[in-house]
């Protein structure tokens, strides 16, 4: 059994997308790896624009956690992590660089996501735009 990933849309507007994330280890040892949090074409938005994450929440307890934007070469944008609480970003948004072979989807890997009880949430404000 793979791990636990529940999301939940809290917010879907026509400028930001909310979504909360509950993870869990199944206790097998196996991370998660480029898990889909937000895919443009499924969230909307303006015509060719790109989004941009401007806020992250979180609570982990044993394993870190990876956000990147889907590209050839994934751009890693924020790491939440034990310690971490998370950030707040509109003044400068972590946005989407585009390019040729980007996906438009915002990825989420884990490190440490591997013993049973390891579990945390997070909350990830994504602007449309």
């Amino acid at each position: 059994m793979p791990n636990i990933v529940t999301p939940k849309v809290i917010e879907s507007g026509p400028r930001y997308h909310v979504v909360h994330l509950y993870l869990e280890s199944d206790g097998t040892g196996a991370e998660t790896t480029n898990y889909v949090v937000a895919d443009r074409a499924v969230i909307g938005g303006p015509d060719g624009g790109r989004f941009a994450v401007d806020r992250i929440a979180c609570s982990l307890s044993g394993f870190d956690a990876l956000f990147s934007f889907d590209n050839l070469v994934d751009q890693p944008i924020w790491i939440c992590t034990p310690l971490s609480k998370g950030g707040n970003f509109e003044a400068w948004p972590r946005k989407d660089s585009g390019g040729l072979d980007d996906t438009r989807k915002l990825l989420l890997s884990t490190s440490g996501l591997t013993s049973a009880g390891d579990r945390g949430t997070i909350l990830i404000r994504i602007r449309k735009g």
